[in-house]
């Protein structure tokens, strides 16, 4: 009996691994509504991303040892707190539609997602 339950385990594994889900995803091929939450989702991935990195900048600049970077980082969190409020923005655009998000909406998450790993990579180079 055990060995019959392993050999069907066995002979499932290819198609467990087959079933695995893609890297990959073409909005092509969502409903309006599985867009929308994948944007909303990313959008809130990088929320999360950019009051991490305002939180970070904040204490930095609480911390006397840096004053001499004061202005690099004053700047930086400007563009942290312009950031986060644009992608609020876009993601209540995102959330209350009830349509698939327009191409104009898609890039403009995209183009704010560029900014903020420039920002990102800014201010990861301030705190070395």
């Amino acid at each position: 009996m055990r060995l019959m339950l392993l050999m069907f385990a066995v002979g499932c594994l290819p198609g467990l691994v087959l079933a695995q889900a893609p890297d990959t995803v073409f909005l092509e091929e969502l409903t309006w509504t599985e867009v929308r939450d994948v944007l909303a989702a990313g959008t809130t991935t990088v929320m999360r991303q950019d009051f991490d990195a305002l939180t970070d900048v904040r204490a930095f600049r609480a911390d006397r040892r840096n004053a001499a970077r004061e202005n690099e980082a004053a700047a930086l969190e400007r563009s942290l707190t312009r950031l986060n409020g644009n992608l609020g923005s876009l993601l209540s655009t995102i959330e209350r539609a009830d349509v698939v998000p327009t191409s104009q909406v898609v890039q403009a998450v995209g183009a704010v997602e560029r900014e903020l790993n420039v920002t990102l990579a800014e201010w990861q180079a301030l705190r070395r």
